[in-house]
């Protein structure tokens, strides 16, 4: 995000062709930003007790319903709810450097090729 951050300080201020576009890539980045440096911890914990809380309490819920069944559902809704918290754990920081993780080294190398190419700069090698 740095490197964004560079490339929009370059943009010439009196520029009234590019302002808008520079306005928006101004915004975006920080609302990426602002993304990035959101503690994920409440949500985690949040997330961790309800799923727990939730397969503790289901066969409660359960057993009157669908008696000797009870055991497979719960832990397949059990299984089910695992997943999806392991899921949300992988994803809580879309800027990393996880395989499913955001490209952000290729958006901004594209952006900085874009906006150099449109000001007539020469371009940095890819």
């Amino acid at each position: 995000m740095s490197t964004l951050r560079t490339c929009i300080a370059l943009a010439a201020p009196s520029d009234d062709e590019n302002g808008p576009a520079k306005n928006a890539l101004e915004a975006a980045v920080g609302a990426c930003e602002r993304i990035q440096r959101t503690p994920p911890y409440a949500d985690c914990v949040l997330l961790h007790r309800t799923v727990y809380l939730n397969c503790l309490l289901l066969p409660f819920g359960l057993v009157d319903a669908i008696g000797v069944a009870t055991l497979l559902i719960t832990v397949f809704v059990s299984y089910i709810f695992s997943a999806l918290k392991t899921i949300a754990h992988s994803i809580d920081d879309p800027f990393g450097n996880a395989p499913n993780s955001l490209t952000l080294s290729a958006l901004t190398r594209t952006t900085e090729r874009s906006l150099l190419a449109s000001w007539g700069a020469p371009l940095p090698p890819r």
